[in-house]
């Protein structure tokens, strides 16, 4: 299934991704998870890649996930002083797009090792010179009542990252990432409350209606590596990791979870992406349903 721009509009189109690569494993290893990460992110090539739970663990392997995809990707350069570790980095494609502006903020209250923060960039592309910014978010994660409104105030301190930065940039501003509640959910609530939208619920074309949440894989003692991921069940409306958005002149023309065996594999959280195009003047949607 394929979604088209056509007509005589200049149109900017960019492929965003976010992948929580469960890196806060303690004492597992990670073995051959990142390798089967790299392999789903070559493969569907994203434009922006927002990672959760980049552990120093992570960071810290032989041939660490930064690595293998040196060669299309590069990270955003943030200041993260006092802490240490970064562990919700943004990657972006360094042959399409530029990065103008990047911060980022810890968030307040409950943060179990520093681990739930916000990264954010404003990129241009470099052959459009179309702008935007993406916001990469881990909230909160326990299902308590302090875990409920920590999600709140998450929520709350985003919502302050994503209109200071639109003061200074006035562009669409996208917030991905793992935020550890559903969509009906009072944290996402404040979201469209503050005049965001659900990418999933705009697409033209879903590719997919499914939870990315799953059990993890399971550990293979004799050969060393990772296994037998399993699907996640349920729909997008049990679904924890999200891509919304802010601004105008934005069309969503895919919203799909990827749930090939490489992505079950790899982690307890399936990569989703959203194809969003910038339309200028008189364009036109074609879907195309043969595919």
């Amino acid at each position: 299934m394929e979604a088209q721009l056509s007509g005589t509009g200049e149109t900017a189109k960019f492929r965003i991704m976010t992948s929580n690569i469960w890196g806060n494993c303690g004492d597992m290893a990670i073995a051959n998870r990142d390798d089967n990460l790299a392999v789903v992110f070559k493969q569907y090539m994203p434009d922006v890649l927002g990672l959760q739970e980049v552990s120093p663990k992570a960071r810290r392997e032989p041939v660490p996930l930064f690595e293998l995809l040196g060669s299309y990707y590069a990270e955003v350069d943030v200041e993260i002083s006092p802490l240490s570790n970064n562990y919700t980095p943004l990657l972006y494609a360094k042959q399409r797009l530029t990065v103008l502006d990047s911060g980022f903020h810890r968030f307040s209250g409950l943060n179990d090792s520093n681990s739930k923060s916000v990264t954010w960039a404003v990129f241009e592309c470099k052959r459009s010179g179309r702008r935007f910014a993406v916001c990469n978010v881990h909230f909160y994660w326990k299902s308590d009542e302090a875990g409920e409104e920590a999600r709140r105030s998450n929520s709350r301190e985003l919502i302050g990252v994503a209109e200071a930065l639109q003061q200074q940039w006035p562009v669409p501003v996208w917030c991905i990432g793992d935020f550890n509640c559903r969509s009906s959910s009072a944290p996402v609530q404040l979201l469209f409350d503050n005049g965001f939208a659900d990418a999933q619920s705009t697409a033209l074309v879903h590719a997919s209606d499914s939870n990315a949440h799953h059990p993890y894989p399971e550990w293979d003692e004799a050969l060393q590596v990772f296994v037998n991921g399993p699907a996640p069940t349920g729909v997008y409306a049990q679904a924890i990791d999200h891509i919304f958005y802010r601004g105008s002149e934005i069309t969503v023309l895919v919203y799909e979870t990827i749930v090939c065996q490489e992505a079950l594999d790899a982690s307890d959280h399936c990569p989703i992406y959203a194809d969003v195009s910038f339309v200028i003047g008189d364009s036109r949607m074609i879907i195309n349903l043969s595919k």
